[in-house]
């Protein structure tokens, strides 16, 4: 099973932790589960914050998610 720690802060959500079994790794399945919870983080109105390394590549690499994101270092 692959999931997304998470924690809610006020006016938004903190991804924390990307996790895909190493039978799995390789597919796209992060990939397509980062999508989802940006996409469902937009449609809820929630910034990110992307304290996840994959979260935050992913966002590198997909402009469009920039502008509901909370910087991060």
């Amino acid at each position: 099973m692959a999931f997304e720690d998470y924690e809610l802060f006020d006016g938004g959500i903190a991804y924390l932790h990307t996790e895909v079994p190493p039978e799995l790794s390789g597919r796209g399945i992060a990939s397509f589960l980062i999508k989802y919870i940006l996409d469902d983080a937009a449609a809820k109105g929630l910034k990110v914050k992307p304290v996840c390394p994959f979260v935050r590549a992913y966002i590198e690499k997909h402009p469009e998610y920039r502008a509901n994101t909370v910087p991060y270092p």
